[in-house]
């Protein structure tokens, strides 16, 4: 049996050490830093010193040499045990100070055994001479240049903790100031509250010990019962704290019990928490609790574990105060016998090394010239260059001249002005540009002269993306609100000029020179109304009633009527797929799509050429919306129109969707047909790309939700069919000249006709006509709306069939746009084929409001 002395500052260290050893017969002494083992050793004379190489007080490596200088203990071994990125520098100062061994942490217990084994027999790895003493000066010089990194290397972790926190600087800086503890908790719960818009925010401190709530504060919520100084956490809180991880997510219904968390808890809906850690020791845990349907964030996920990180880092540096300020004080005097930016970086370069490595960011360093002095390897990965092959260059060498100079530009600014500077500009990765957050120091000397610089930029492009679709949507609702704020009077008016040209076309005979100038009349009213219909498309203002569709059998019927649209220099092809399932969408609405993408097409190929449409389905797995950020993982419909015309150029791509953009000259496009596709798709749950390539064509692609297992809607023939049985209508509509007209179309159709101009009249009308089968009336109209009239007069008649007219969405008869199952519709502006029609399908189906 031998005596083994155990030196380790933390507890936890030395009782793993003890219990491994203790089991081979072992009698183990322990000791908490080096002035606390030389007194033992003293005392008990071990036969092994086991002592951790860094430790407050006295370190390792001070506690070797003194036992060396003593003849008494010289021939005492010694076995240091460090952290990994310790191990070179301490194997090398094992060998000077006449070390047994070093122990690498963490380690296994058959190593200790092993090591401890071979220090008790004699032999060692040592290469230092027994019975001599080390050299002080080389180990003086090797044991402050270690001291010196690790104090250089945790600098180095705060700032980029710093950094990697810069939306929550302000908040940062005021913690790290902060010395009441509790304030500093309610500090950090208000401004996590504010900057996350979570309903409430919780922050528990635990005793890294014992594993009890030592400190608890809140912000968004009433008195706390739940948490009490003493208990242990409980549920999700408790995993976030012994398992050192960050847990988001949602708890549909907002019970508290189903994360098992304490009684009294509040109702948590979704959720965001996360240790509060150092490197080395949990202190306790920040949560964010959101409403239901606020769903916390990957953005929000990084932000809070940089916060809960600081909290920590103040927390571990209350303990680690004074041994830093006396590493502080020797890295200071160290950097005083260096001279010059070139010397200093490249002594600092091996300190930094593996900190910047792991960093996502982009670094360098540059000279007064800006000259790359120093880069990390994402750097140089984005050149395809190892960052030898970048360091000495500018960036001349990397990129076109006017991207270069204006990264001079700005470089020579910084270093003029002596500030620092934040800025977004453009960055070529592989030949593509992305965007970055770009921040330049000065980098200045002792005596406070700029002679440098540090450029340290992240890639934002995909947030910008994310901006960008922002803006546009909020661009797309401000159009959508305007065209609804007209489409309601618009289509009244197109359907007033519309039925009057259907009449005039009735009365006249076929060889009236007049006939030519009406159907002119009617072919403009046409097109009004298809760019109304357009403009509500796009801005998801349409009314539109959802049906399981095949598309096969929709392009299949729009393919005589492609042909004559397209012209017969142009072929079409089809390419469909048999027994496709369906997709949930409005059939007016995909023929729009299929009829502006080929008109799209015709117009890329004034030479002729071949026009393909397909349709497939296909299956998009977790990889599409990475670079498709508008589309969920699933089972689509696949809808692909490819035309061999001129093909696009990539700045023309770079706006395809925009509402009002054309390429056409000024008369020949409204610059809404891609825009409609776009907010068709996007409205339907789909996207849609495009691929071109200049003078060999594009293909445009849209994609649908595909639904399995339901039946599909068929379009019913077209045809002459009998209008009318001799049924009576009451008809309600506000604006006079279309009263008239739809009373005249009424007729004409064969029905009787009762006319109301408000919900007041019509109500009159009713009660005093009992032969009324059908009510046919605008949905906003002054006063009682057509739904508000529609339920008052089917609870005093139910059988009376209800049809609803309108030219824009009206809520009471539609979600979100889409027409409540049930509701019999007709869009303004119609025809009288289409009145005829609809009245025929409700009277025949018996359906009510």
């Amino acid at each position: 049996m031998s005596t083994i002395l155990i030196v380790d500052d933390l507890t936890a260290n030395r009782v793993f050490l003890a219990t491994v050893l203790r089991h081979e017969g072992h009698r183990l002494v322990e000791a908490v830093d080096g002035n606390d083992a030389l007194a033992l050793v003293s005392a008990e004379h071990p036969d092994l010193v086991l002592t951790d190489v860094l430790m407050p007080g006295m370190d390792g490596y001070e506690l070797a040499r003194q036992l060396r200088l003593d003849p008494a203990t010289r021939a005492i071994p010694v076995v240091f045990s460090t952290a990994h990125y310790g191990e070179r520098e301490a194997r090398a100062l094992a060998r000077t100070i006449g070390v047994a061994d070093v122990l690498t942490k963490p380690v296994l217990s058959s190593e200790i055994l092993r090591v401890v084994g071979r220090a008790l027999s004699g032999a060692h790895d040592s290469e230092a001479s027994e019975g001599a003493p080390p050299v002080p000066t080389n180990f003086d010089r090797e044991h402050l240049r270690l001291v010196t990194d690790k104090l250089s290397e945790k600098a180095g972790d705060l700032r980029v903790a710093n950094s990697r926190l810069r939306a929550l600087i302000n908040i940062g800086l005021e913690l790290a100031s902060e010395r009441d503890t509790t304030q500093l908790l309610q500090r950090v719960t208000v401004a996590a509250h504010e900057l996350f818009g979570a309903s409430y925010v919780t922050l528990g401190i635990v005793d890294p010990e014992t594993g009890t709530l030592t400190d608890f504060a809140t912000c968004g919520t009433d008195a706390v019962d739940w948490a009490t100084c003493g208990d242990h956490p409980h549920g999700m809180l408790k995993v976030v704290v012994t398992e050192r991880r960050t847990l988001r997510g949602e708890n549909p219904g907002g019970d508290a019990n189903a994360l098992k968390l304490p009684h009294g808890h509040p109702p948590v809906h979704t959720y965001l928490a996360a240790p509060v850690i150092s490197p080395t020791t949990v202190y306790g845990w920040i949560c964010l609790v959101g409403e239901e349907g606020r769903m916390f964030t990957e953005e929000d996920e990084q932000l809070v574990t940089a916060l809960s990180g600081q909290i920590g880092r103040i927390y571990e540096n209350e303990h680690l105060r004074a041994v830093a300020q006396r590493r502080a004080e020797e890295l200071e005097r160290e950097m005083r016998e260096r001279a010059g930016i070139e010397q200093a970086l490249h002594d600092n370069e091996r300190l930094t090394h593996s900190l910047v490595e792991h960093l996502p960011h982009r670094i360098m360093v540059k000279d007064v010239n800006s000259v790359i002095l120093f880069c990390n390897l994402n750097y140089a990965n984005d050149l395809s260059l190892s960052p030898e092959e970048v360091v000495g260059k500018d960036a001349f060498a990397f990129y076109p001249p006017a991207l270069a100079e204006g990264y001079h530009a700005d470089d020579r600014q910084v270093m003029a002005r002596g500030v620092t500077k934040n800025m977004e500009e453009a960055y070529l990765v592989g030949g593509a540009q992305r965007w970055v957050h770009t921040v330049k120091v000065p980098y200045r000397d002792e005596a406070g002269c700029v002679i440098g610089l540090l450029v340290v930029f992240e890639d934002i492009t995909e947030s910008k993306l994310l901006q960008e679709q922002f803006h546009q949507s909020q661009k797309m609702e401000a159009i959508g609100q305007l065209a609804g704020g007209v489409a309601h009077d618009f289509n009244n008016l197109l359907t007033a000029i519309l039925g009057y040209c259907e009449l005039l076309q009735g009365n006249l005979p076929p060889d009236d020179d007049r006939l030519s100038d009406v159907n002119e009349i009617q072919k403009a009213g046409l097109s009004a109304a298809r760019l109304t219909r357009q403009l509500l498309a796009f801005s998801r203002k349409e009314i539109i009633e959802l049906k399981p569709l095949d598309l096969n059998e929709i392009v299949t019927g729009m393919q005589p009527m492609l042909a004559r649209i397209i012209g017969e220099n142009i072929r079409v092809v089809l390419g469909l797929t048999p027994g496709l399932a369906p997709v949930l969408a409005d059939r007016g609405q995909i023929e729009q799509i299929v009829m502006n993408l080929a008109v799209n097409a015709r117009d890329a190929m004034p030479l002729g050429g071949t026009l393909t449409i397909g349709v497939a389905s296909v299956d998009l797995d977790e990889n599409y919306p990475k670079t498709h950020l508008a589309v969920a993982p699933g089972p689509y419909v696949r809808l692909t129109v490819t035309d061999t015309g001129t093909g696009i150029t990539p700045a023309v791509q770079a706006r395809l969707f925009e509402p009002f953009f054309t390429t056409k000259p000024p008369g020949q496009g409204t610059g809404l047909g891609l825009a409609t596709v776009h907010g068709i798709a996007i409205r339907s749950g789909g996207t849609v790309n495009v691929y071109s390539e200049l003078g060999r064509g594009s293909s445009f692609k849209v994609y649908l939700p595909r639904v399995d297992g339901v039946e599909v809607v068929v379009q019913p023939p077209s045809g002459t069919r009998e209008f009318s049985r001799g049924e009576t209508v009451l008809l309600v509509e506000d604006a006079e000249e279309l009263r008239e007209l739809t009373r005249r179309l009424l007729e004409r159709l064969g029905y009787h006709v009762l006319v109301a101009a408000n919900a007041e009249e019509a109500a009159r009308l009713f009660a005093t006509n009992l032969v009324i089968d059908v009510i046919l009336t605008d949905v906003v109209m002054p006063g009682a709306s057509g739904p508000e009239l529609s339920r008052r007069l089917v609870d005093q008649r139910p059988s009376l069939r209800v049809i609803y007219m309108s030219g824009y969405t009206e809520e009471a008869i539609v979600q979100h746009g889409v027409l409540i199952p049930g509701i019999a519709f007709l869009n303004k502006p119609f025809t009288s084929a289409a009145l005829g029609q609809k009245l025929r399908e409700v009277l025949d189906r018996g359906e009510t409001a």
